[in-house]
């Protein structure tokens, strides 16, 4: 079963393992020690054994994930220990505005901001980058099903465009 468990960094738990023996040995330190301090640098908080616990009550997979890169919003950097010391730690990132998830549609997927390419996902011209859509999902003048139609000029506002280009060109 640990080999599905996943830190919040997607570590599984065997890697950790095989990371903390590596550090144990490196540094010279109690195997217990290296195994809480892997458990934070991958994003756990607190000893290995409560860590392992939680991520078996709760796992990591009831974050909620892109469904193009499969991430979490939740990001971690490698740093140095203040004080410049060796062991590497997790610090969570401040997150961006693209690294938040919106939904996708009405549907109950989530994408990162950045995910959104333009080619699969794209942002309906009316919805703005509030909520992303599928891309075939909309229409040609990029609107999605909620906004379909509205890009069109009504006869009013065809006229006064009509008017509008014909003044300018006039007056120029």
């Amino acid at each position: 079963m640990n080999e599905e468990l996943r830190f919040p960094d997607g570590a599984t738990v065997e890697q950790a393992k095989k990371d903390a023996k590596k550090l144990a040995a490196s540094m010279n330190i109690p195997l217990s020690e290296a195994l809480d301090t892997t458990a934070s640098h991958h994003g756990g908080v607190g000893k290995w054994q409560d860590v392992i616990r939680n991520l078996k009550a709760n796992g990591v997979e009831d974050l909620p994930r892109c469904c193009v890169c499969d991430e979490t919003e939740a990001k971690f950097s490698r740093t140095l220990r203040a004080g410049g010391g060796p062991l590497p730690v997790l610090t969570p990132l401040a997150i961006s505005p693209s690294s938040l998830l919106i939904p996708v549609g009405y549907s109950d997927e989530l994408i990162h901001r950045k995910c959104v390419d333009g080619v699969d996902y794209d942002f309906c011209n009316y919805c703005g980058e509030e909520r992303a859509h599928r891309a075939e999902d909309l229409n040609s003048m990029g609107e999605c099903t909620d906004h379909a139609g509205e890009s069109a000029l009504s006869e009013d506002e065809q006229t006064d465009l009509e008017d509008l280009a014909e003044n300018l060109l006039n007056n120029t």
